[in-house]
């Protein structure tokens, strides 16, 4: 019975880490910058981050976006724990760019995030 009851812990500690796992991936539509920033859940409902919590635009840029299931490693700097908008949500933001524009950490430290270069 003991054993059944581990078996149960360790697959719904399996789901568990698979939410936590989202990430989406936001790619330039130029060549030369294909990945821009990765934002990795913490604490966003699955559902909501797949349907609405990838899709920012950035000004001038066209981007695209995939979903996958953690962000790939060669990220230059990352907003840790950066509260989402209005919400108690918290995602980690990773950046690719090897220029970063200095925005970006202030912006990090107004959503209460972890700046790291």
């Amino acid at each position: 019975m003991f054993g059944l009851r581990l078996l149960g812990l360790l697959i719904g500690l399996g789901v568990c880490t698979q939410v936590q796992a989202e990430a989406c991936a936001v790619y330039s539509a130029k060549a030369e910058e294909p990945l821009i920033r990765c934002q990795q859940n913490r604490s966003i409902p699955p559902h909501l981050f797949r349907s609405g919590f990838c899709v920012a635009q950035p000004e001038g840029h066209h981007v695209n976006s995939k979903l996958m299931a953690q962000c790939p490693l060669g990220f230059q700097a990352a907003c840790r724990n950066a509260q989402v908008g209005n919400t108690t949500y918290r995602q980690d933001v990773f950046y690719y760019a090897n220029q970063i524009p200095a925005h970006v950490q202030q912006d990090c430290k107004r959503r209460r995030g972890v700046w790291m270069r």
